[in-house]
């Protein structure tokens, strides 16, 4: 199994998608993914859906975007973490 610290996780693309009432989701491209991996938005562990080595999911609690600020968003598993991207929210 390849270790996922070795490669680039860096997303080549992030989605996000809101729908009222239940709240946001965060689709991350990756590489290597492992089905324990997890992505992290800050300290916050997110709850993360396994798709494939390739695509993970999570749902993002309401509280992470509530307000303007920068969150860190990285995958983690173990054999640890991968390159962190910043996630944007405007005000």
């Amino acid at each position: 199994m390849d270790n996922p610290t070795n490669r680039r996780h860096e997303p080549e693309r992030n989605q996000t998608f809101y729908q009222p009432g239940i709240g946001s989701a965060l689709i991350v491209d990756c590489e290597n993914a492992t089905p324990g991996t997890v992505i992290m938005m800050g300290a916050t562990m997110l709850t993360t859906s396994y798709g494939s080595r390739t695509m993970l999911s999570a749902l993002v609690p309401p509280a992470l975007y509530a307000g303007a600020g920068t969150q860190q968003v990285y995958l983690l598993n173990d054999f640890g973490e991968s390159n962190r991207v910043e996630f944007v929210v405007e005000g």
